[in-house]
This record gives C-alpha cells, sequence and structure tokens, in this order.
C-alpha cells in the first residue's frame, strides 16, 4: 500500500491538482503545460533540421546552429501556443483530464503534421496549402488518393508511432523535472534566441522553415496570388513590349522537311509521363531509359534540345499541347472550372482533314478533368484505364471499389491501334497519354534494380516500359503501311526530380530536372534521322509545328511557334504556383527564376552551369536587375495576351499572314461540278471544284442524299492586316431545261474563316437574284457572288473608325 501512495504522490508531482482560484492563481504555470511544450519544441526542431538537412550539409557548425534555430522559430511559436492553451484550459475549468487531453490531441496532431511535412518540403518545396488542396482536386477522382495512400508505408507508419511515444516520454518527463532543469528560464531564452537568429542569420530556403500550420491558415485568408503578386514583387512599372525583346529572336529559321509533307495523312502523338532530359537518352543526363526513343530518332526523327514544359504539371501540359496556349498566371487547375477559356483545340483543326480524333489515357481521365477539357477541345473520342482490361495489371487505391486508376501502358498501346484498325481507310489523330511514370509510380512487371532508392528505381523502370510502348506503337504502324503517312510525336510532359535540388516530385520546382523535356518528331519521309534541333522552346510550339507541316495555319490565340518559322522566338516562360508563386524564364543560356512570394532569385548560366549550382544573382546585381526588368514584362504581355484571348480580341486575325480557310460545299451536277472562285477584300485568293456534287443529270437528288454529301474544302491563303469580306462566286450556272432534271447548283453549309465559323444566316448575297437561304444551308442556282463580313476584333474596328 505504501508502494501505492508513493505512486499517487508521483502522478501528483507530474500532473498537479488545480491551483485553488484567487489572486495567486495566475503565478502557478502548470507543470504538464510547459513540459509538453518543451517536449514538442525539441521534437519539431529535430524535424526541422532533418528538412533543413540539403541547405546544412555544406555549412559551417555556427552557421549551420543559426540556419536550424533560426528555422524552428515558427515552430516554437505553435509549441509556445500549445503550452498556453493547456495552461488557459488549466486555468479556466481546473481540469486535468481535460489539460491532458489537449496534451495527447493537438500535440500528437502537431507532431504528425510536422512529420507528414517533411515529404510535403519534398515533394512541393513547401508545406501544403490550399491552393496546393485545390489543385489536388481531390473529390474528382481517387488518383490523388492513391499518391497519399501510397505514402503509408510501414516505416513511416513505425516513425510517426515513435515520435509520438518520444513526445509523451518527453513530456513526463519535463513535467516531472522541469525546476531541477530551470525550464521556466530555459524555455523563453532559448525562444528569445531562435527570434533573434532567424531575424538576422540565414534560414535556409523559406518553403523550409514555414511552419504547416501557420502556412495553410495564412493561405487561407490571404488572396490568391497571380500576375499582379509577381509584378509587383518585382518592382513594378514593367510596360508592355513586344515578346522579341525579351525573348530574343532566331534569326534563320530551322530549314524545313524536304520530304513529301502531303503524304501525311495521320498525326498520333505519344505523351511520355514524367520523362524529363535526365533520364532520355541522347540528352547527356544521370540514366538513359530511352532507347527506343533515342534510335527512331536516330532512323527517322528529328530531335530537339531544349524544350520546357511551360508549368510542371501535366493538367498545364495538356492545355499547352491541345490548344497552344502557355498558362494563366494562378494556382488553379487550368482543366477544372475554365469553361470561359476560349480554345481552338488541334483536334478540331485536323477534323478539317478529315481526321477522326481520339484521346487515351493510362491513368484516370476525371483527375484535374482531363478527359473533359480533351472533350471540349475537339476530340471526338475520350477513353481511360478505366474502360479497358489489362493482363498486365495496374495499380489501385487500396481499400474502395475504384476501378484501377492506371493500367500498364503496353495495354494502351494495344487499345489505340484496335482503334486505328476500325476503321484503316480514315485519316486519323491520336494523342496517347502515358501513366506509369506518374507518381505513385508503377514498375510493371519483373522490374530491373537501377538504383537503390525504390521510388527511384520504380519510375526509371516505368520509363523503360514507356519507351518499350513507344517502340511498339512505331513497329505496329509499320506493320500496317502506315508509318510513311504518320507524323509521330513524341515528347515528356515535364520531368521529375529525385533531390537534385532538395525536392522531389515535379510540381512546385522550375529547375531543369522539372521543366525540361525530351522531343522529336518522327517519318521516314520527312527526316533523314540522327539530326538535332538546337533550339529553345515550349510544349505550346509543338501543335504550331504540327499545323504547319500540314499546312494549316496557327489559329492566333495560340501561344506557340512553328519550329520552321522565320524569326522565332528563342525564349520560353516558366510558371509554377504550388511551392511559392514561382515565374522564371530561359533566354540563351540565362536561367531565371523568380519566388513573388519570398522575393528569392536565382540566376543561372546554363552554358557554364547546366545543373544550376552557383545562383549569379547573389554576384551580379546588373544581371539580376536586367532579369527582373524582362520578366517583369514578360509577365505584363503573357497577361495581355491571355486576357486578350478571354475578351475575343484576337480570336480573328488582325496581322496580315497565312490564315486558314475551310468551305463546307456541296452541290448538284449536270454538265460539270459545281465550280467557285473566292476574294478577299477583292483580291483573287484561289478557285474550288466541288468533286463530291451529285449527279442529277438522269434523277433528282434527294434532300438526305444531298445534305449527306457536304465535304470540307480546306486551303491556306495569305491575309491583309484586318480582313473584311471574303466573296464566293459561283462560276457555272448549267441547266437541261424547263421539265429536266440537270442543273448544277452550288450548296454552302459553312465557310470557317481563321478559326470562326460563319453560317448562311451570316452570309449576304451580291448578285441579285443568284441564290439565298435554303432551308439551313446556302444555295447559289445562278452565277453570281455572295460574301461572308468578317469579324473585326476591337484593334480592327479601332483603327476602321480612325480611332488608331
Amino acid at each position: 500500500m505504501a508502494r501505492l501512495g508513493e505512486i499517487g504522490a508521483s502522478r501528483e508531482a507530474v500532473f498537479p491538482a488545480p491551483a485553488p482560484t484567487g489572486p495567486g492563481r495566475a503565478g502557478q504555470v502548470p507543470r504538464l503545460a510547459l513540459g509538453a511544450g518543451v517536449a514538442l519544441a525539441l521534437l519539431l526542431a529535430a524535424i526541422r533540421a532533418v528538412i533543413l538537412s540539403p541547405q546544412l550539409a555544406g555549412a559551417g557548425v555556427v552557421q549551420a546552429a543559426a540556419m536550424v534555430a533560426g528555422g524552428v522559430l515558427q515552430d516554437w511559436l505553435v509549441a509556445a501556443a500549445l503550452s498556453g492553451l493547456v495552461w488557459a484550459i488549466w486555468l479556466w475549468r481546473g481540469n486535468t483530464r481535460l489539460a491532458r487531453a489537449a496534451l495527447l490531441g493537438i500535440g500528437s496532431l502537431l507532431l504528425l503534421l510536422a512529420l507528414a511535412n517533411v515529404r510535403a518540403v519534398t515533394m512541393l518545396d513547401g508545406p501544403v496549402t490550399l491552393d496546393w488542396l485545390a489543385y489536388a482536386n481531390l473529390g474528382n477522382s481517387t488518383f490523388m488518393l492513391t499518391s497519399v495512400a501510397s505514402e503509408l508505408t510501414l516505416p513511416r507508419i513505425l516513425a510517426a508511432l515513435g515520435l509520438l511515444a518520444a513526445y509523451l516520454g518527453l513530456a513526463y518527463l519535463f513535467a516531472a523535472h522541469g525546476d531541477r532543469l530551470h525550464l521556466r528560464r530555459v524555455a523563453p531564452m532559448a525562444l528569445a534566441i531562435s527570434a533573434l537568429l532567424a531575424l538576422t542569420g540565414p534560414s535556409g530556403a523559406p518553403g523550409r522553415v514555414a511552419n504547416p500550420v501557420i502556412a495553410f491558415v495564412v493561405s487561407a485568408f490571404s488572396p490568391a496570388p497571380g500576375s499582379a503578386t509577381v509584378t509587383t514583387a518585382l518592382g513594378g512599372g514593367a510596360s508592355l513590349r513586344d515578346k522579341a525583346e525579351f525573348a530574343g529572336l532566331r534569326a534563320t529559321a530551322l530549314p524545313r522537311p524536304a520530304g513529301d509533307v502531303a503524304a501525311i495523312r495521320n498525326v498520333v502523338i505519344y505523351v511520355m509521363e514524367s520523362v524529363g532530359v535526365q533520364v532520355a537518352t541522347g540528352y547527356g543526363g544521370d540514366f538513359e531509359m530511352t532507347p527506343n526513343f533515342a534510335r527512331l530518332a536516330d532512323e527517322m526523327g528529328l530531335r530537339f534540345s531544349d524544350i520546357y514544359a511551360h508549368a510542371p504539371a501535366s493538367n498545364y501540359s495538356l492545355v499547352s499541347l491541345i490548344a497552344g496556349i502557355e498558362p494563366d498566371l494562378w494556382s488553379k487547375s487550368m482543366t477544372v472550372g475554365r469553361d470561359d477559356l476560349p480554345i481552338v483545340g488541334l483536334p478540331t483543326l485536323l477534323e478539317t482533314r478529315a481526321m477522326r480524333t481520339a484521346y487515351f489515357n493510362s491513368n484516370d481521365k476525371r483527375f484535374q478533368n482531363a478527359g473533359g477539357f480533351a472533350e471540349r477541345a475537339g476530340f471526338d473520342l475520350v477513353l481511360d484505364s478505366h474502360e479497358w482490361d489489362c493482363a498486365l495489371g495496374g495499380m489501385q487505391y487500396t481499400g474502395t471499389d475504384e476501378p484501377l486508376d492506371k493500367k500498364h501502358d503496353f495495354c494502351t498501346v494495344a487499345e489505340v491501334m484496335k482503334w486505328i484498325d476500325s476503321d484503316p481507310a480514315t485519316p486519323f489523330f491520336v494523342t496517347l497519354w502515358t501513366g506509369m511514370a506518374h507518381y505513385p509510380y508503377f514498375a510493371g512487371p519483373n522490374p530491373v534494380s537501377y538504383v537503390e532508392n525504390q521510388n527511384q528505381n520504380d519510375y526509371l523502370n516505368a520509363i523503360r516500359v514507356i519507351d518499350e510502348g513507344l517502340g511498339m506503337l512505331v513497329e505496329d504502324l509499320r506493320q500496317r503501311e502506315l508509318l510513311d503517312s504518320t507524323l509521330v510525336v513524341v515528347l515528356g510532359d515535364h520531368g521529375e526530380a529525385f533531390g537534385e535540388h532538395g525536392q522531389y516530385g515535379h510540381a512546385t520546382g522550375l529547375w531543369e530536372e522539372n521543366m525540361r523535356i525530351a522531343l522529336a518528331f518522327l517519318n521516314p519521309r520527312l527526316f533523314p534521322g540522327g539530326e538535332t534541333a538546337r533550339m529553345i522552346g515550349g510544349i505550346p510550339d509543338v501543335p504550331a509545328t504540327i499545323t504547319d507541316l500540314l499546312g494549316l495555319a496557327t489559329p492566333p490565340s495560340w501561344h506557340g511557334q512553328s519550329f520552321f518559322s522565320e524569326g522565332r522566338h528563342q525564349g520560353v516562360f516558366l510558371f509554377s504556383p504550388w511551392g511559392g508563386f514561382r515565374t522564371g524564364f530561359r533566354v540563351g543560356d540565362r536561367k531565371f527564376i523568380f519566388n513573388a512570394n519570398t522575393g528569392e532569385a536565382l540566376l543561372y548560366d546554363l552554358a557554364a552551369d547546366p545543373r544550376e549550382r552557383v545562383n549569379l544573382a547573389e554576384t551580379d546585381p546588373a544581371a539580376l536587375e536586367q532579369s527582373m526588368k524582362d520578366l517583369a514584362s514578360w509577365v505584363v504581355w503573357q497577361t495581355a495576351y491571355r486576357s486578350g484571348i478571354a475578351e475575343g480580341t484576337v480570336s480573328a486575325n488582325p496581322v496580315a499572314g497565312p490564315v486558314d480557310i475551310t468551305i463546307r460545299a456541296s452541290g448538284t451536277s449536270y454538265l460539270s461540278a459545281p465550280r467557285m472562285r473566292l476574294y478577299l477584300d477583292g483580291e483573287v485568293l484561289t478557285s474550288i471544284e466541288v468533286v463530291n456534287a451529285l449527279s442529277n443529270a438522269e434523277a433528282v437528288v434527294s434532300d438526305a442524299a444531298l445534305r449527306a454529301s457536304f465535304s470540307n474544302y480546306p486551303f491556306r491563303a495569305n491575309s491583309p492586316s484586318c480582313p473584311k469580306v471574303l466573296e464566293i462566286e459561283f462560276l457555272n450556272d448549267e441547266w437541261a431545261g424547263e421539265g429536266q432534271t440537270g442543273d448544277t447548283d452550288l450548296f454552302v453549309e459553312r465557310v470557317t474563316f481563321a478559326g470562326v465559323n460563319y453560317y448562311p444566316n451570316r452570309f449576304r448575297l451580291v448578285t441579285s437574284n443568284a441564290g439565298g437561304q435554303f432551308f439551313g444551308l446556302y444555295r447559289m442556282s445562278r452565277k453570281g457572288l455572295f460574301a461572308v463580313d468578317l469579324a473585326l476584333p476591337p484593334v480592327c474596328l479601332a483603327g476602321a473608325v480612325g480611332v488608331l
């Protein structure tokens, strides 16, 4: 019984009874609150040291101590707040049990959040914020849940349990012996020293010192950063200059292919998920995992040296690749909730070449609404891994009844070939987006051992499979005798980091490992193989190059320029809003990265420092000032251009140059097919014979047969600045006479000019009694002209009325 009494007395020392009410109550600080706060502060400091370890590696003892002390300031403030909370509960309620519950519950939660922040910082270069949760799109698919679940490995679970046990043990120890350790004096002194060092000494990268609780709360009440944030952080005052002034120009264009471009009937885009130059064979990276990519480029391709994603995220690259635009400067997804974004999709343009179109995704098309965007961009068919079986397996979020989140990329290749085989006579455009190399990485059966790190090894195996899938696809096209007539475009959507700059994954940094991608155009008729184009560009340049090779004009709403354009820009704009609001650019060998939230500036000379180790911003103030000015101008230009697209001011073609025109027509034919001549602002463009017109020399053509016979007649012409009127002249009215069926008439269903559709209700008859509207069509039954009055964007309208 005496022993039980001793135990009770000891417990009373650790968890003392509530102080009596009265004047002296406030001076009796519970040992529990102090002990819990000190224990939490020490463990948070240890976790912060782990987070700061990349910066500590090259620092001296004193500098390292300063970094850790300065870095833990926010953590210690949180620990002090917990102590104050426990004390307040004890003073308010006089309830030891409630104080103990606060200790166990809130303290343990803070530690678990700090432990999770170690992984968050390596992946996001900073804590999880409200913007990042919005981007993660958790409610739309299980894809992100798969990623989170993959982090709950047994070693991490055991580490979390050990951390909680250490916390409770230290809290008990400090509560019992706090007076002997003088914690009442030591703890405030340590906090004061940490605050002093945080103000006077280095504290490492900004994202690595932010407490996860404070960062999330601040993000919830802070306005969403945007272009104004960047411009203000850069000093403001930037002017809207011509992009060429800060992007640079290439004096000589890349030579156009000498092969038979007219023979190209099909286009395949093969997107290699997360394949940056550090793993692509032939780019001098640490791993060469794409031998098929390199072999095919050497045999029949043109490889590009310095191509970048504009943002290190798949959904942003999808918008750049299919809609030809650079991303908006904001932290939300461009494929979710952006129905207001006017786009001209690559599938829509290629359909003018009578191509059927499809989009296949090895992942979940619901994630980031990739499938919805693909449909809005004009793909006829949009499918993902949920819609086919795969004996080679896949990955699934454990514990749900949801279908697999991703499947083996070989199966996606097989599904694409089935679709092609379903209608082999019709030209096609297909985009195949691989998925095994997206985190969590799916190595597939029988993985090879490349490195000790399991995540990285799975990633490298996934890249190997993606490359083998490319080889299979090209060989399948060759066996079907489709390779000569098919342009195959192979590219990564972004890179993947594995600690090169202290971060992992892809969606935060703007370093080379995040942004620079592999790219090659393949076709045995167009390219002799073995050539590398030394030029700087971005993903929006890829669709512009495709349309250029096929003789289609680039829509004015696209940012991209064909790689074969004269005087093309030799710079690329970079952007990432998820680990601090970062923007940057590469022009020539100069690479600049700026964090608008923290003011951190990084400037590299990639010729001398390809791994981005030496920050010239610290030693060359003149170069830093010029880079800040160039970036500010780029942000202003990009924002103005995007605003113009949204407002419709660049929806037409206000600048002289090539423009695509398509006449959708049919007709009836008597002695010859209908012919028409086209004029733009009075100048002759071309003549067209409507070869699909139906003969009515012997019998009347039914309305159903006529409406089923329409075909597109696309061509490319040089447009004047601010074109006003497109005129169509019907040239050969031929009639068999009264009571005879023979009659040559021209019917037009639609005219498309520079991506804008004009229907018969917009047509204007010029020659009296020559034709008019005919049940949704426009019929010319006599020789003569009708006109299409073209939409004038505001800049052209202002010029027309003398404002400019």
